[in-house]
C-alpha cells in the first residue's frame, strides 16, 4: 500500500469515528437532561458536569482535512483538555467541587474584563469612560471574593490532572509541539517547517477521534454509574 492511500484510509476511518462518536455524545447529552430534576439530586453535580460537557462538546466547530492546520490543533487541544480534566474529575470523584472552580475562572475572567477596560482605553483614547460594564465586572467579582473570603478553590492544572489520570506523555508531546505552533515564538523563524502537509492533519484527525472516544466512554461510565442506582 502507497503512502497516499494510507494515509486517505486513515483519514477516512477518522472522519468516520468522530461523525459516530459525537452521534453518541448527543445522545447522552439527551440523557443527561433527563437526570435533571429533583430525583436526581443528591447527584446533581455529576448530571450538570455531565450535562454542559456533552453540550460543549457538540457545540465546537467540528474540522476536517480541509481545514488549516491551526484549526485542527486548536480544536484537538480543546478535546484533550476536555477529557483530561473529566477523567480527573471521575478519578478523584471532585465533581461537588465544579461550582467552585466555576466560579474562581468567573473571577479571573472578570479581572480580564477589568483589564480590557483599561487597555481598550489606553489604546483608544476615545473610547475612554463610555463602557457600562466596568464597574460590574468589579462589583460581581469583589461578590465571588467575598463569598470565599478571597480564598477561591482552583482546580488543578492541566499538567497536574494529566499526571494524576496517566496521560502526562500525551500532555507533554501535544503542548510541546502545538504551542510551537499555534503561538510565535523563533521557531516560527524556520521556514522549512511545512506542517500544512496532509500526513500531519491527518494524524492529529485520528487523535481528535480518539479523544473523542475518550470522553464518550467518561460521559458514559457517568451515566451508568447514576442510573444503575435506580
Amino acid at each position: 500500500m502507497d503512502i497516499e492511500t494510507a494515509i486517505q484510509i486513515l483519514e477516512t476511518d477518522s472522519r468516520q469515528i468522530s461523525e459516530t462518536t459525537l452521534n453518541s455524545i448527543k445522545n447522552i447529552h439527551k440523557q443527561f437532561s433527563s437526570l435533571l430534576c429533583a430525583k436526581y439530586y443528591n447527584w446533581q453535580h455529576e448530571c450538570s458536569c455531565g450535562y454542559f460537557i456533552s453540550e460543549y462538546i457538540i457545540n465546537i466547530k467540528t474540522v476536517s482535512v480541509q481545514d488549516d492546520i491551526d484549526a485542527i490543533f486548536l480544536y484537538a487541544r480543546r478535546l484533550l483538555e476536555v477529557f483530561i480534566t473529566l477523567k480527573y474529575m471521575s478519578q478523584t470523584n471532585s465533581f461537588n467541587k465544579i461550582v467552585d472552580y466555576c466560579e474562581s475562572d468567573r473571577c479571573e475572567y472578570l479581572a480580564g474584563c477589568e483589564a480590557r477596560v483599561v487597555a481598550d482605553e489606553k489604546l483608544f483614547p476615545d473610547l475612554k469612560g463610555i463602557n457600562p460594564f466596568r464597574l460590574g465586572y468589579k462589583q460581581e467579582k469583589e461578590n465571588i471574593l467575598k463569598h470565599y473570603n478571597g480564598k477561591l478553590r482552583k482546580m488543578p492544572t492541566m499538567k497536574k490532572m494529566a499526571e494524576k489520570v496517566g496521560y502526562i506523555e500525551e500532555y507533554n508531546y501535544f503542548y510541546k509541539f502545538t504551542s510551537k505552533i499555534l503561538h510565535f515564538c523563533p521557531f516560527s523563524l524556520n521556514g522549512d517547517a511545512r506542517f500544512e502537509d496532509k500526513i500531519h492533519k491527518v494524524v492529529f484527525l485520528r487523535r481528535i477521534s480518539k479523544y473523542l472516544e475518550e470522553i464518550n466512554r467518561e460521559l458514559e461510565n457517568i451515566y451508568q454509574n447514576i442510573s444503575n442506582i435506580f
